[in-house]
C-alpha cells in the first residue's frame, strides 16, 4: 500500500486509546517511545542501567495516565517528566548536572532542544522503517544518496535530512539516468512525509 486511504476518516489519537486502556495501544506506545525517553536520558550523561531505569519509572507514570490536557501538550508534558526524573536522579545520587560551556544554551533549555531532537529523530526512523518495504533495493538506495544524512552517537544510527546531494553524479554511480533518480527522490519524499505526519499524528510526536 502507497497511501492510507484505507484509514478511517477519524481516527482517536494514541493519548486517547492509552486513556481507554487500549492493549495494542499502549504496546505501540512502548515501542515508539522507550527509545526516544532512553536516548535522551543517554544525551544527559545517565548510564545505561540509571537510563533504563527512568525509562521504566517514565512508562509507568504513563501507564497510571497522569496526563490531562491542561498540562499541555502531550509530548511536552512527557518531556518534562522525563527531565524531571533525570533531575532527581542526579539529586538523588547527589550528583552534579552536566555542566555547559558560557557559550551554550543553559541546561534546562538545552534539555528541551535535546528532547525535541531526539523525538523528531526517532520519528524520521519509524516513518523510514513503515515505508521501506514499499520500494526496491536500488530505489532505497537513490533515495538513501539523495535525500538522507547519517550520524552515529554511542552505536546508535541515525537519519537526518539532507540538501540535494549531486543528483547527476550519484545517477551515474548507481547506472541510473538522472531522470530516474529525480523522480525515484520525489516520490519517496512524498510517500515519507505521508507516513511522518500520520506517525505525528497518531503517536502525538509533533504534539
Amino acid at each position: 500500500m502507497t497511501n492510507r486511504e484505507q484509514w478511517p476518516v477519524t481516527r482517536d489519537s494514541i493519548v486517547l486509546q492509552l486513556q481507554n486502556k487500549d492493549p495494542e495501544a499502549w504496546r505501540t506506545f512502548v515501542q515508539v517511545y522507550s527509545p526516544v525517553i532512553f536516548q535522551y536520558c543517554l544525551t544527559r550523561g545517565l548510564q545505561n542501567a540509571d537510563a533504563l531505569d527512568i525509562t521504566q519509572e517514565v512508562l509507568t507514570r504513563v501507564s497510571r495516565y497522569e496526563y490531562r490536557p491542561e498540562l499541555g501538550k502531550f509530548r511536552a508534558w512527557l518531556g518534562t517528566i522525563t527531565r524531571n526524573e533525570v533531575n532527581q536522579l542526579y539529586r538523588k545520587q547527589k550528583r552534579e548536572l552536566p555542566v555547559v560551556t558560557p557559550s551554550a544554551e543553559p541546561f534546562d533549555h538545552q534539555s528541551e532542544l535535546d528532547w525535541e531532537r531526539i523525538s523528531k529523530a526517532y520519528l524520521l526512523d519509524a516513518a523510514l522503517r513503515a515505508i521501506r518495504a514499499e520500494y526496491s533495493d536500488d530505489q532505497w538506495r537513490a533515495f538513501e544518496l539523495t535525500a538522507l544524512g547519517v550520524e552515529e552517537n554511542a552505536g546508535v544510527r541515525r537519519f537526518f535530512w539532507q540538501g540535494q546531494s549531486n543528483i547527476p553524479e550519484i545517477a551515474t554511480k548507481l547506472g541510473k539516468s538522472t531522470d530516474w533518480v529525480y523522480k525515484v527522490r520525489s516520490t519517496i519524499i512524498r510517500r515519507l512525509q505521508e507516513e511522518t505526519i500520520f506517525l505525528a499524528e497518531e503517536m502525538a510526536l509533533l504534539d
